[in-house]
């Protein structure tokens, strides 16, 4: 049957949702003191321009004392050696980020940090 053609209709679909953007970050409660050679993952929450919950955006994290505790790119935070370390996540156009501080409690016994 060459060059037949199907009749058939259209429905255009509606427009999928929209989430709106996070104007705000924040560090939940949690992690504030880390066991040396341990690790805690820190929770974000984001809000939109009206205040309500919405999904974060991709964050990079940071450390403000690798030598006390490092983070990972989900927010994992590993206790290095005792002490005190600021925790940043930041949005990828800098424009909103969070901290949190977090200390690194020393334990009494040897231990090697997780990598």
């Amino acid at each position: 049957m060459a060059g037949a053609v199907l009749a058939g209709s259209c429905t255009e679909l509606p427009p999928a949702p929209v989430t709106p953007a996070a104007v705000r970050i924040q560090i939940l409660p949690g992690c504030e003191s880390v066991p040396q050679c341990r690790q805690c993952t820190l929770t974000i929450a984001a809000f939109d321009k009206n205040r309500q919950p919405t999904l974060p955006p991709a964050l990079t994290w940071t450390s403000s004392n690798a030598s006390t505790a490092i983070v990972n790119s989900s927010g994992t935070v590993t206790g290095v050696s005792p002490g005190v370390a600021l925790i940043r996540a930041t949005n990828s156009e800098g424009t909103i980020s969070a901290e949190r501080s977090v200390s690194i409690l020393p334990v009494n016994s040897p231990c090697t940090p997780p990598s």
